[in-house]
C-alpha cells in the first residue's frame, strides 16, 4: 500500500496582502499560501522570502489586478516564472509550486475578471 499524505488537509491557506510598488516582497511559509498584490498602477516585480518552514510540495497562488493600463508583473527572487502582462482592469490569480529551491509557474493564469 501507498503512503498516504494529508499534508494539505490540515491547515488553512496563509493569505499576504502586498501594497504595490516598483519592487515588492513578501514572506511564504505555509503549506498552502495566497499573495495578492495591491491595484498595480506601474510595473512591479514580486520577490519571495522563502525559509526554512517552506518545503517541496508547498503551494502558492499570487492574485494581482491592473488599473485602466495594461500591467506587467514580473517574478524575481523565489521564483521561476516569465513575467505576465495582465490586461487593463483586469484581475488574474497565477498557481505555483515549490520545488525544493524555487516557486515553479503550473498551469495557465486565470483570469477573474
Amino acid at each position: 500500500m501507498g503512503a498516504t499524505n494529508n499534508k494539505y488537509r490540515s491547515s488553512a491557506a496563509a493569505l499576504f496582502a502586498v501594497a504595490f510598488a516598483a519592487t515588492m516582497t513578501t514572506e511564504v511559509w505555509n503549506e498552502k499560501n495566497i499573495v495578492t498584490v495591491g491595484n498595480m498602477t506601474g510595473a512591479g516585480t514580486l520577490n519571495l522570502e522563502v525559509n526554512e518552514r517552506t518545503t517541496a510540495g508547498d503551494l502558492l497562488i499570487v492574485k494581482a489586478s491592473a488599473d485602466a493600463t495594461g500591467r506587467t508583473l514580473t517574478f524575481g527572487t523565489g521564483f521561476t516564472a516569465v513575467p505576465y502582462a495582465i490586461a487593463s482592469s483586469k484581475s488574474v490569480a497565477i498557481s505555483f509550486v515549490y520545488d525544493g529551491s524555487k516557486f515553479v509557474q503550473v498551469g495557465a493564469p486565470a483570469v477573474l475578471n
